[in-house]
C-alpha cells in the first residue's frame, strides 16, 4: 500500500470490523461496526462519516441500503433478512419452552448467544443460550433444563453451550478475540443485570472493543416476563435436596458429557464445579486464522492486532502440499458460520 493512500486509524478499524463480520456472512448496520471496533474508542458520528465520505473505504466496502459490506457481498443483505425472519420464527415456535425455562429453580439469567444472539444461525434449527444459575446450582440447572426440554420434545432444539453459575462468569481462560464477540453479542431475555455482572467481572472485553457497552445493546427481542414468586417457591421446595441433585447430575452427566466429547474428538469442553461449557467443536482458531489472513491482505495486520490474535491461532502442520488442512477446506468462508459451535448437551 503506497504511503500517501494508508488509511487513518478510525478507517482501518472499520474494515476490521467489516472483515470479521465477513468471516460469518453478516452485513452489517453503521451502530454495530461502531461496537464492535477493536480497541479504538470512537463516536458513532465519526464512524457514520467516515462510511459515507472516506474514499479510501469506499474502495474496499458497499452500502447496500442500511448495510455494509466488502465490495461483492452484496447478495448477503438479502440473506441477513432471511436469517433474521426465520430466527424470529424459530423463537415464535419455541417461546412456550423458553418461557418456562426462565422459571426453573436458580436460573438469574437466559441469555441468546452466538447466531441466535444476531439472528444468524437458523441453517442448525436449534437456539443457542447462555445461562447464569445461582452459586453451586449451575449443574442443577442444567439437569433440570434437560429434564424439561425432555419432556416438552423439544431436547434438539435448546443448544445451552455455556453455563455457569454467579460466581464463575469471568472467563477461565482470560479471553480472546472470538469470546470477547461472544460476550459482546449476548441478549438476555431475563436476568440482565446479570449481565453487567458479567461486563464488571470480564473488563477485558471493554479494552478489546471499547464501545461495546452494554448498556447500549440493542433490543433484539423483548424481554420475557417471569414470576419471581413462582420461581423461589420452587427453590424453597429443591432446598433440601439441592446439594445431592448438583453432586449427582454433575457426577452422571458429567461423565456422560466427556465421553462424547472424547467421541468427537475436536471438541471445546470445560466441565468445573460452576462451569460447563459445551462447544462440539472449537473453531475459534480456524475462525482467528481466517481473520488475520484477511488483515494480512489489507496491510491492516499491526503488532497490537497480532498479540490479540495469537492466543487463538490455528496450527498449521508443516510441509509444502499442506496449505490448509483438509477440514478447513471443507468448511470454507460459509462453512464458518455453519460451524459456529454448538452445544454438546445438545445432544445428551
Amino acid at each position: 500500500m503506497p504511503p500517501d493512500h494508508r488509511p487513518d486509524e478510525l478507517s482501518a478499524a472499520i474494515l476490521r470490523a467489516l472483515l470479521y463480520a465477513d468471516l460469518f456472512d453478516f452485513p452489517m448496520h453503521a451502530h454495530e461496526i461502531h461496537r464492535q471496533l477493536l480497541l479504538m474508542q470512537a463516536s458513532l458520528a465519526d464512524v457514520q462519516r467516515h462510511l459515507n465520505d472516506d474514499p479510501w473505504l469506499g474502495d474496499k466496502m458497499e452500502r447496500t441500503g442500511d448495510l455494509y459490506h466488502l465490495h461483492g457481498r452484496g447478495a448477503l443483505c438479502a440473506h441477513r433478512a432471511r436469517q433474521e425472519h426465520g430466527t424470529d420464527a424459530l423463537i415464535a415456535q419455541h417461546i412456550t419452552v423458553l418461557r418456562l425455562l426462565t422459571l426453573i429453580p436458580y436460573v438469574r439469567m437466559v441469555a441468546f448467544s452466538g447466531g441466535t444472539s444476531r439472528k444468524n444461525s437458523i441453517q442448525d434449527n436449534d437456539l443457542d443460550l447462555f445461562i447464569v444459575a445461582e452459586k453451586g446450582r449451575a449443574w442443577t440447572v442444567y439437569a433440570l433444563m434437560i429434564t424439561l426440554a425432555r419432556v416438552l420434545g423439544c431436547r434438539e432444539v435448546l443448544c445451552a453451550n455455556y453455563l455457569v453459575d454467579r460466581v464463575h462468569v469471568a472467563v477461565p481462560d482470560g479471553g480472546d478475540l472470538f469470546t470477547g464477540h461472544e460476550l459482546m453479542a449476548l441478549r438476555p431475555l431475563v436476568g440482565e443485570a446479570w449481565l453487567q455482572h458479567m461486563v464488571d467481572n470480564n473488563r477485558w472485553v471493554a479494552q478489546l472493543m471499547p464501545n461495546a457497552s452494554s448498556r447500549e445493546r440493542e433490543q433484539l427481542w423483548r424481554a420475557l416476563p417471569v414470576e419471581p414468586l413462582l420461581r423461589r417457591g420452587l427453590e424453597l421446595g429443591l432446598w433440601p435436596q439441592w446439594w445431592l441433585v448438583e453432586r449427582g447430575s454433575r457426577a452422571l452427566l458429567g461423565r456422560r458429557i466427556r465421553n462424547k466429547a472424547a467421541a468427537i474428538g475436536d471438541a471445546d469442553v470445560l466441565l468445573r464445579p460452576g462451569i460447563l461449557k459445551l462447544h462440539t467443536s472449537d473453531n475459534r482458531g480456524l475462525i482467528v486464522t481466517r481473520y488475520r489472513d484477511a488483515l494480512e491482505r489489507f496491510g491492516l495486520l499491526e503488532r497490537r492486532f497480532d498479540e490479540v490474535l495469537g492466543k487463538r491461532l490455528r496450527k498449521r502442520k508443516a510441509g509444502p502440499n499442506h496449505a490448509e488442512t483438509a477440514r478447513d477446506t471443507a468448511v470454507g468462508r460459509q462453512g464458518v458460520r455453519r460451524a459456529d459451535p454448538t452445544a454438546v448437551a445438545r445432544h445428551e
